[in-house]
């Protein structure tokens, strides 16, 4: 079963541009405001993966959303990945450099989904 993948919606026509995509490549995706997701994530039954924006709180959102669920995997983006620490983000999260594309984040879903 493919994760349902949780976007923020914080830029509203990136966040269609990648959920049209994933969508289109059998995700069920869940667009909603940062602050909503933890709780959505917490309900959710099976599988999930967010897209957190380290460039927007994605670092907090991330140990938020783990913090209620420890099995949700994590995305991160960011505009200058290298100056992230590995230390400051969730366990076994990749990051991208931003701005990411939608096949990028379908490969890299589909890799932590497996």
């Amino acid at each position: 079963m493919r994760p349902v993948i949780y976007l923020t919606d914080e830029n509203p026509v990136v966040a269609r541009d990648l959920a049209s995509t994933l969508t289109k490549n059998g995700y069920e995706v869940v667009t909603l405001p940062a602050p909503e997701i933890a709780a959505n994530v917490k309900a959710q039954r099976g599988k999930a993966v967010i897209l957190a924006n380290v460039d927007r709180g994605g670092l907090d959102l991330a140990r938020e959303v783990r913090s209620v669920r420890s099995d949700v995997g994590v995305v991160y983006s960011a505009a200058a990945p290298q100056r992230i620490p590995e230390t400051s983000r969730v366990r076994g999260a990749p990051i991208m450099q931003s701005p990411i594309t939608p096949n990028q984040l379908v490969g890299v879903v589909g890799a932590l989904a497996s």
